[in-house]
This record gives C-alpha cells, structure tokens and sequence, in this order.
C-alpha cells in the first residue's frame, strides 16, 4: 500500500456543517413560503365565497348580515374593490354615511375604474350635504370612459344640485340642463337654473327660464328664500336686483319675490325704495306678519323708533310665538 497516497486521502477536508445544512434550510422556506401560499390562496378563496354571499343576501335586502360578511371579506383580502363596494352599498343602505364615504374611500384606490364606487360615493356625500366632495365624485362617474350604461334621472339629479350648490356655477349650468332632461325633478331643477343664471349675472337667460318655470308650473312659485340666501353668498344683490326690478315692471306680482327685491334694497341701503314696495304688499295682504316685521326693521333703519315699534306690535299680534320677540323686546322694551 502506498502510504503516501493514504495519508492524502484521510487528509481530505470536512465541509462546515453550515455548508452541508444549506439544502436542509432551503427545503424548510420552500415548505413554509408553499404553506404561506396555500393559506393565503385559501384566504382569498374564502374572501371571494364571502363577498358572493354578501351580494345575495344584498339582494335579498339582509342589509346588516350582507355588511358584516363583506366587512369579513375585505380582511381577508383588504386589496377587493369589489368587497369595498359591497360594504360602502350597505352602509349607505343602512345610512351609514360615515362609514361608507371611509370605506368608499379606502376601496377606490383598488378600483378606479369601478363607476358604481363612484356613483355610490356621490350618493353618500350628497345625502350628508357635502356638496363640494358629490359633485367631484358624480363627475368622475359621469365622465368615465366608456360612459356609464345604468345614469338614472335622480343621480343626473345629485350631480347637478351638487356642482350648484358646491358653487360651481359653470358646470351646474350644463349639468342642470340635462338633468332638467327627466321630468321626475323638472320642477326643483328649474328653479335651482333660474338662481344659478342670476348669480352668473345671465338675467336674460334667468328671465327666459323664470318664464318657462311659470308657464310649465303655475302653481310652483320661485323659492324666494334659496335665491336671496343664493345671491347672498355670492354677494350678488345687484345682479338679483336687476332681475326682480325687470319682473317687477313686465307686471310680476309675486309677493315672495317682491319681499325678496325689498331685502335687497335694505341690503344695499336703499330703505326709501324698500319701504315703498313693503307699503303695497301691507295693503293687498294686511294680515302678512313677515311683511310688518320688514317695515318695522326699515323704520328702526331711518330713526323712525315710534313707527318700527307699532309695525313689531302688529307683528308679534299676529304671530304670538314669533322667533324674534326676545330680539324685539330687547331692542325695544315690553310688547
């Protein structure tokens, strides 16, 4: 035996233990990264079966169960547009608006192009009078591409009244339009068209749908208190004064919009030509406590304490319980 040749081989190097456990390790993370797969496959699996559940028992109108399963579903799998809209549509049923513009919210990043999480949005801002954030959201549902097939009247509806009342006055012109297409809230919109022609100072056009109001509705007379609280907010007396003098001349004699033009004399410091129109409407409606309560705000106006005092007396005869008579009493003693 070559004795130099067997002491080569019994020299030869051991592997480190490290070394020789490498497949063994490799083996136990493909076991358990296989295993995190397999639950995580079984969690969506599940979230999916709950999420179907919660649309059938949606249908159904088992509005608090189909909550608490898509609630469960979005646990499961958090990244589900689906399960959100789900949730957000039965909170909003259950009128939850709190809760649905969070989930609505936290769901719209995983699918932005579902319309319906927009729609439903929309509907839960509205519903909260959050005009601003309804009518951002019932744009972005209106102007997806492709469009919408399923645009029933009353969301043509919210959007329009959103973008009018969240001051966009630019956009609720076209949007009032064609809302005002569907006759369901023609009415309501048309008015909402004629406050927002005068606050963008288009008293013609104003004039023009005022008319058309007045002839398709004859018994709806113009809200006088959302055009002056309208004009108000954007500090448009001027312009609503333009327009209520016009109809005042072609013979309009609406006693709610001729005490709208007398506010807005007294906005503007004109008391003369706010009384003279208060003295006709006292004399064709004596028994009108509004009508007592101006005079006497526009006699305290001139100095005239004597004449203020006897129009609030009148005023407070003919409305006993009247919200001001405290303010009144203060101003003026005892009635």
């Amino acid at each position: 035996m070559n004795i130099n040749a067997l002491a080569h081989t019994s020299s030869a190097p051991v592997k480190p233990l490290w070394i020789r456990l490498v497949p063994l390790f490799c083996l136990i993370v493909t076991a358990i990264v296989g295993q995190f797969l397999i639950l995580r496959a079984c969690a969506f699996y599940e979230a999916e079966r709950l999420m179907q559940q919660s649309i059938a028992l949606y249908e159904a109108g088992t509005h608090p169960k189909s909550r608490e399963l898509a609630a469960r579903s979005i646990r499961l799998n958090p990244r589900n547009g689906y399960a959100y809209w789900r949730l957000g549509a039965n909170e909003l049923y259950l009128e939850k608006f709190a809760a649905a513009d969070q989930t609505f919210a936290d769901g719209v990043q995983f699918m932005p192009h579902l319309p319906q999480i927009y729609r439903l949005m929309g509907q839960s801002q509205y519903f909260q009078k959050h005009f601003e954030e309804a009518g951002a959201a019932l744009n972005r549902f209106f102007n997806m591409e492709p469009a919408p097939r399923v645009a029933p009247d009353i969301m043509h509806r919210m959007r329009a009244q959103s973008l009018y009342r969240g001051q966009h006055y630019g956009e609720a012109t076209m949007a009032l339009s064609k809302a005002e297409e569907f006759p369901q809230f023609r009415a309501e919109l048309m008015q909402s068209r004629v406050v927002n022609a005068i606050i963008m100072n288009q008293n013609v056009q104003g004039d023009y749908l005022y008319r058309r109001l007045r002839g398709l509705f004859p018994n709806q007379p113009l809200d006088s208190t959302e055009l002056f609280t309208g004009v108000l907010a954007e500090n448009k007396v001027q312009s609503v004064v333009r327009f209520l003098e016009f109809l005042r001349l072609r013979g309009d004699n609406d006693p709610s919009l001729r005490i709208t033009l007398a506010m807005a004399y007294m906005r503007q410091q004109k008391m003369d030509a706010a009384l003279t129109i208060l003295t006709e409407i006292r004399a064709e409606a004596p028994s009108d406590p509004q009508v007592y309560l101006l005079i006497g705000d526009v006699l305290e106006r001139k100095g005239d304490l004597k004449g203020a005092r006897e129009n609030y007396s009148i005023h407070l005869k003919l409305t006993p319980k009247s919200p001001y008579r405290a303010e009144l009493e203060k101003r003026h003693g005892k009635f």
